[in-house]
């Protein structure tokens, strides 16, 4: 999948990479004849190619599927966000923070006399959707979604 760069770093052994939009690293090795990237040798260089893209081989390796979580009552529900909270963020920080990873949650007065309260986990969050129970579905509207947990820059990557 095609991603911007916006950053560079090192990785634990000093390789270079950059780092996209979708929150993962990627390496950027200059290895002629086979890759020839010289322009990562040099700060002047590195900044001429931010917002370029690159192939992100991460996203192209992580499940597509969107899931959520009915909590049912808006009263009841602040225990269990709470818990969805507490799991997404430890979850979020062991994976380095992508923007492909997060979680919002939605308070519906529409179809009930109580305000029910959904979740919906991105496809990067998966194995924290997995952790509660929660089921596939399509990718929410935007309209009376809240972050709950998450890079803020996710609603543009994501949404």
């Amino acid at each position: 999948m095609q991603r911007r760069i916006v950053d560079y770093g090192t990785d634990q052994a000093g390789e270079p990479i950059a780092v996209l939009d979708c929150g993962h690293p990627q390496h950027i090795r200059d290895n002629p004849p086979f890759i020839n990237r010289p322009w990562i040798h040099t700060e002047q260089g590195r900044g001429g190619m931010l917002g370029t893209v690159l192939e992100c081989m991460r996203c192209e390796e992580e499940p597509r599927t969107w899931r959520s979580l009915a909590l049912g009552d808006g009263l009841l529900a602040e225990g269990p966000l709470r818990e969805i909270e507490e799991a997404f963020a430890t979850a979020f920080a062991d994976a380095g923070r992508p923007l492909s990873m997060a979680v919002w949650k939605r308070h519906d007065l529409e179809n009930s006399l109580h305000c029910e309260v959904s979740v919906y986990f991105s496809p990067g969050a998966d194995s924290v959707a997995r952790a509660f129970d929660a089921r596939p579905c399509a990718k929410p509207a935007r309209a009376n979604l809240e972050l709950l947990g998450g890079d803020a820059r996710s609603w543009e990557v994501l949404l």
